[in-house]
């Protein structure tokens, strides 16, 4: 290569291979947020959401600043009603201590808070 390129391709080569989604293939993040969800891994879903807000989100236009908005709120609800028909209500708790932060601002989550100590939601 062209005066001593060759480490800057070869650093460039690493970070590729790096790089979760190197061509954003729309299928293959939904399929890993899918399947963070099923597994009910909230760490690796947040992981991923913010890797996504970081590489993609933060480049978009302001017009679709609200649509991001209602899928991250819109992922994180069907997130907990997995977890809850699962039975699986330590998963739910530890989502509402862990973003409590990120959610409690918003209006639409006030009656989700309520989930955990119902006997059966529908």
């Amino acid at each position: 290569l062209y005066r001593g390129m060759t480490e800057t391709l070869v650093t460039f080569d690493k970070e590729l291979k790096k790089d979760r989604f190197q061509q954003l293939e729309a299928s293959l993040i939904v399929q890993e947020l899918f399947q963070w969800i099923g597994q009910s891994n909230l760490p690796a879903l947040l992981d991923l959401w913010r890797y996504l807000d970081k590489s993609l989100f933060s480049r978009i236009d302001q017009k679709y600043f609200q649509t991001v908005a209602d899928l991250e709120s819109d992922l994180f609800k069907y997130y907990i009603v997995h977890a809850i028909q699962n039975n699986n209500y330590s998963r739910v708790h530890e989502f509402f201590k862990t973003c409590v932060d990120r959610i409690s601002r918003l209006n639409d989550w006030a009656p989700w808070f309520y989930l955990p100590y119902t006997k059966s939601p529908q």
